[in-house]
């Protein structure tokens, strides 16, 4: 892996981590990618160096930068030899959030005063702030909660496309994600099934893809295990989580198969 010293901490903006358009691992992506970039406002870090940090691969990374240049949070900039014409470094560069004009140097650089104050004062005056408050977000999974207006019209008992076989994914799904992760919420997970319609083709590729991703050593670390409803957004099938846990060095790897999920037919 590249010798690259990364900054003692890592920033996640507001509207990165609430991005429901951005796998979990994008955003952990970024924070790295903010400890690299400093005050500079960019970091020159290959793929295979994400990769081997996160043990994923690289076709995996170069997903998660793109979704991430798709959201305008970053901007990627080849720098190429003119006489060549081949590539001989890339940067990506941080692009300052909508809601926020400062000055990348002022969002990226802390004061050594606030450590000399203490920790505690810092993180205690944020929480305090009512601009820093998250909306809430309703229960993962399960019925709505009692009480709740209107829920009529939203809130769904089942799925409108292939629901026997959306219930057999969401069981299979809650069962399978590590015990420090959950599957998100089920109306989520729903409207998402729904949105993609998909066929019986399309849900027995799913189910293999899923089979396989479940038994990857990156999957059971629980780092960037999306819910089920950015998985099914996200195209979560198409990713490659790489080595099935506890294989062998040089030995193919086990292939997923229909008989491995339960929820394939």
């Amino acid at each position: 892996m590249e010798c690259i010293r990364p900054s003692y901490y890592a920033i996640i903006p507001a509207d990165v981590r609430y991005d429901e358009n951005l796998p979990p691992n994008a955003k952990l992506l970024y924070g790295e990618i903010t400890a690299l970039a400093g005050a500079t406002g960019f970091c020159y870090a290959s793929n295979a160096h994400f990769a081997s940090l996160y043990k994923m691969s690289e076709r995996a990374i170069t997903g998660l930068l793109g979704k991430l240049q798709e959201q305008k949070y970053i901007e990627i900039i080849l720098e190429k030899d003119p006489q060549s014409g081949q590539i001989i470094r890339r940067q990506i560069f941080l692009r300052v959030s909508s809601c926020d004009e400062r000055p990348l140097e002022n969002i990226f650089y802390t004061p050594r005063k606030y450590f000399r104050e203490g920790v505690e004062k810092i993180f205690q005056s944020n929480n305090l702030s009512n601009n820093n408050i998250p909306p809430i977000s309703p229960p993962a999974g399960g019925d709505p909660p009692k009480g709740r207006k209107n829920k009529g019209k939203d809130y769904k008992t089942a799925a409108d496309v292939l629901p026997e076989r959306f219930e057999k994914f969401w069981t299979f799904y809650r069962t399978h994600v590590p015990p420090e992760c959950n599957a998100g919420n089920r109306q989520k997970a729903l409207r998402a099934w729904d949105k993609l319609a998909p066929s019986d083709e399309l849900v027995t590729q799913m189910a293999a893809a899923l089979a396989k991703q479940v038994k990857s050593q990156a999957w059971s670390t629980g780092v960037g295990v999306p819910h089920a409803s950015t998985w099914l957004n996200n195209h979560g099938w198409e990713d490659d989580w790489g080595p099935v846990a506890g294989a062998s060095q040089g030995m193919p790897e086990p292939a997923g198969n229909e008989e491995d999920a339960e929820w394939v037919s």
